[in-house]
């Protein structure tokens, strides 16, 4: 995905386009800068992630995106709403139920709404093991699974996605080192639930964090 900027200083047969990737264009535009005043916490795939595994998972969210067409949204792992920003440049007039334990999370989805209008997000705050019990949303369509990455929560969360009949749910950091509990995860609840099968995923070569896309086999 490339972005086009031109210098619109310059008069219109001066003008120069600069190429740049949908990751250094969401790096560099003026939300994501506010968001890091609202939140200090460090966001790790889009600022902090080598430039190819950024594009990658910006590459396979848009293809996963293209086989759900969701209008409903879960995530898990709200942070300072870099998914949610992500998502208005991809995809238009949908609800984003996220969930997030830290209470700045609350600061970042207001300035979001209030700044674009293609996903409407709703934050629930609270430790997903228990917000996630009282959630009963359906049609949800996708589900992006990027919270707490321990056992306990991971297998949590990507369980109510299930118990919700969300039809794809892609989890992320499974070859994250810093997550050796996911990769188990992953396979603990393929194994559960042999509806559900992993996809294939085209950017995984230069996906060093390595995003699963989960599909369900109706």
């Amino acid at each position: 995905m490339t972005y086009y900027v031109t210098n619109k200083k310059s008069k219109l047969r001066d003008r120069r386009i600069y190429y740049m990737s949908m990751a250094d264009y969401l790096k560099a535009h003026p939300v994501v800068a506010h968001l890091n005043t609202l939140h200090n916490s460090i966001e790790g795939n889009l600022l902090h992630s080598e430039p190819q595994t950024s594009e990658a998972q910006i590459h396979f969210l848009q293809y996963a995106l293209s086989l759900a067409k969701p209008k409903k949204i879960l995530e898990t792992g709200t942070n300072k709403g870099f998914f949610s920003f992500l998502l208005s440049h991809l995809i238009k007039d949908v609800d984003l139920y996220t969930f997030d334990i830290d209470p700045r999370s609350k600061a970042c989805v207001d300035y979001l709404n209030k700044c674009q209008s293609n996903v409407r997000i709703h934050l629930q705050l609270g430790d997903t093991r228990q917000t996630l019990l009282r959630f009963h949303q359906q049609g949800i369509g996708f589900a992006w699974i990027d919270g707490g990455h321990q056992w306990d929560t991971a297998y949590s969360d990507i369980m109510h996605a299930i118990r919700l009949g969300v039809p794809y749910i892609a989890i992320d950091d499974v070859a994250f080192p810093g997550a050796p509990d996911l990769p188990h995860v992953v396979a603990a609840i393929l194994a559960a639930h042999p509806r559900y099968v992993q996809a294939a995923n085209p950017f995984a070569a230069n996906d060093l964090r390595g995003a699963v896309l989960l599909e369900r086999k109706d």
